[in-house]
């Protein structure tokens, strides 16, 4: 089993840029011991350190990270780094860095071979750093130091059973240009770091923090590969979530996690940024091909870049975000004027859309949420020609898509034999969204159609939230409203809103939660929709 662990974290560390590794990078120095005090997104902002981190023994370390994947590291490249290393050498780190005085010690990185010519380079510049310089030392470290770094860490982060081997394999192995499937990946997660059941050391808590963030960085090479940003997106927003059940209220544990969210707004970033560059325009639904045969693929699309766009709305509101926040708008705005519901799994992303526009000051979102309630039942009761109920948030586009197409053979077998007639799971979530807003008129309104429908959730015990993995255990519930006074109406909100003291550690970012449920609808129970719609937005009641 080693043998296979050290070939594969060879192959995968030998297909990766600066950037593609420094995440994985900071992890590994993490789960050595360091404390990582700066992780810079390569921008023209950087200060000459892509990593600045300390060691056990509290030493205080300046990473400049260079990618030369399957390559060498020549003496014509290593010229052409002299100005970065003077950088490093000579630039003293941000005051709120270091303490006083302090001083560094500079490493430069790189994943590719080091030339003796270019050794020789770096050996003079190193005898230029003294007294006068910032760094105390400068040293480099090429593939081979790098490589037992990781595999030294690897051994222990790897998963142990056959199951979680054979899983991170195919995950390994697969094709970058899909969408990953999230089970199979939170699987590697699971054995990679298990939920212990009772009471748990500080060193394994923090432990499996580190494991879950490195390997999820490993896991993710094929999409790397192909610059899949919004699969990076996904990936790393169940990694965020699923690593955060180790914080346990501590401030370190919840510091490393809070800094893998930065990475998050980096693949958003990277989405859009890749969407202005192709000329994606919000308002136009462009085809390759056949209009009738892509227009709905096309829509879902743009769907997804919305969602990433109210992501950075949401967590990085600021003028100098970093992001075009205009186009972020205008994506988002352009999203709900024709949102696309191909299931109720749609919705959790539509409705962290209109939270991002509540941040905004944009529309108002009131009167979207209730005409979309008022469409979904209509299309459920079956009062709507050529459209079919939808399918409960447990079925993913594909499968919709296939459904409503007639493409049954693409289908998940299980959605042609569910019946979906007069069953919602969303409509009281949305309801009671209306109701907190104080549209009792618009909720009367909608009363009726909402009477006739069987509105369906899962009772499911908190432990499960933070793993996308179907449960065996909890219950379905099926519920059925024939009357009920305005008062009942706010109590029930209150009182979901009172289930969710395992969301307490998000309080301060409740974006991420957002994003995880609209990633996993299945997720999106309503006392967490409620407690999102608290934290995102402002309300009467």
């Amino acid at each position: 089993m080693s043998t296979v662990v050290e070939r594969l974290v060879e192959s995968w560390l030998d297909n990766q840029t600066e950037r593609r590794y420094q995440a994985a990078f900071v992890q590994m120095l993490i789960s050595l011991g360091w404390s990582v005090l700066h992780s810079t997104r390569h921008s023209a902002l950087e200060f000459g350190k892509d990593v600045v981190a300390r060691n056990p023994e509290g030493t205080l370390y300046a990473f400049q990270l260079k990618g030369n994947p399957g390559s060498r590291l020549t003496k014509t490249e290593a010229q052409g780094l002299v100005p970065q290393i003077e950088e490093l050498n000579k630039v003293p780190l941000p005051s709120n860095i270091r303490g006083g005085r302090e001083r560094h010690h500079a490493v430069l990185v790189t994943n590719g071979e080091i030339d003796e010519e270019a050794q020789s380079l770096f050996a003079l510049m190193a005898a230029d750093v003294g007294e006068t310089t910032a760094a105390i030392s400068f040293k480099w470290w090429g593939r081979g130091e790098l490589l037992a770094l990781f595999l030294s860490t690897a051994r222990q982060v790897w998963p142990t059973s056959p199951k979680g081997t054979r899983t991170l394999l195919n995950l390994m192995a697969t094709d970058g240009r899909d969408l990953p499937d999230l089970a199979a990946f939170t699987e590697v997660l699971v054995e990679t770091a298990p939920v212990e059941t009772g009471k748990a050391s500080a060193s394994l808590l923090n432990s499996r923090v580190s494991s879950t963030l490195l390997i999820s960085e490993i896991a993710k090479a094929k999409w790397y590969e192909e610059d899949n940003h919004y699969a990076l997106y996904q990936l790393t927003i169940i990694a965020t979530i699923y690593a955060s059940r180790f914080v346990r209220g501590n401030k370190r544990r919840k510091a490393i996690v809070r800094g893998y969210v930065r990475l998050v707004e980096s693949h958003a970033q990277d989405l859009m940024q890749e969407a202005q560059d192709a000329f994606f325009e919000p308002t136009t639904t462009w085809t390759g091909g056949d209009p009738l045969s892509e227009v709905d693929i096309m829509w879902h699309r743009r769907n997804l870049v919305a969602e990433c766009a109210a992501f950075l709305l949401l967590s990085k509101p600021d003028e100098d975000s970093g992001y075009d926040r205009a186009y972020a708008r205008e994506m988002v705005s352009a999203s709900l004027a024709e949102p696309n519901l191909w299931g109720e799994g749609a919705i959790p992303s539509l409705i962290m859309r209109y939270w991002s526009v509540y941040k905004w000051g944009g529309i108002s979102a009131e009167l979207g949420l209730a005409d979309i309630l008022r469409q979904l039942m209509s299309v459920s009761r079956g009062r709507v020609q050529n459209t079919i109920p939808l399918a409960s948030p447990y079925y993913d586009f594909s499968s919709c898509w296939a459904r409503s197409q007639g493409a049954f053979w693409l289908a998940d077998p299980r959605i042609l034999e569910d019946s979906f007639d007069e069953r919602m799971w969303m409509a009281r979530t949305l309801l009671l969204m209306l109701a907190k807003r104080n549209m009792k008129v618009t909720c009367k309104q909608l009363w009726q159609d909402f009477s006739h429908i069987l509105h369906e959730s899962m009772s499911i015990a908190p432990s499960h939230f933070r793993d996308c993995l179907l449960s065996g255990e909890g219950e379905l519930i099926s519920r059925t409203y024939y009357a009920l006074n305005w008062q009942d109406l706010l109590q029930e909100v209150r009182g979901l809103e009172a289930e969710c003291d395992h969301l307490s550690d998000f309080e301060d970012a409740p974006w991420i939660v957002a994003a995880y449920v609209s990633i996993v609808p299945y997720r999106a129970w309503e006392p967490v929709m409620m407690w999102l719609d608290r934290q995102l937005c402002s309300t009467w009641h």
